[in-house]
């Protein structure tokens, strides 16, 4: 009974994560090129933070970008949000979805159908494209 009440308390005792996207903010308008900031709660040395984007108009896939991530848990991505808008002017204007996930698997750069099972999701996010190709001081 002692061990059953021990493993309880050890179960409970875990904090669990979070993620957030700080940056950009909820309808922001973004450049082709830009930056995705975040946090992450409590920090994880064996986690991985990934950033992925796709068009409002889309199901799917998914654009996959690595974040870096700081020991004090903050993270930051290079993102392209949408296509290229001297080959693709009409992605200018369009509204793209952000969601920012934590998880021990590894994805690589490029796209992907579906987020990973055991993912912690942040909120998503949707910004509008601006005709900009990168962001001021990039």
């Amino acid at each position: 009974m002692l061990f059953l009440v021990i493993v309880m308390v050890c179960l409970c005792s875990q904090a669990i994560a979070t993620i957030e996207i700080t940056s950009p903010q909820r309808l922001d308008k973004v450049s082709w090129r830009t930056k995705i900031d975040g946090q992450i709660t409590p920090f994880q040395n064996d986690t991985n933070v990934y950033v992925l984007i796709w068009s409002t108009y889309d199901k799917g896939p998914y654009y996959v970008y690595e974040a870096d991530l700081l020991p004090n848990g903050s993270w930051m991505a290079d993102a392209k949000v949408g296509r290229d808008p001297r080959q693709f002017p009409e992605d200018i204007g369009g509204t793209y979805r952000i969601i920012a996930i934590e998880t021990n698997e590894t994805i690589s750069y490029g796209q992907i159908d579906e987020i990973p099972g055991n993912a912690i999701e942040s909120k998503k996010i949707d910004v509008d494209r601006s005709s900009d190709l990168y962001p001021e001081g990039y």
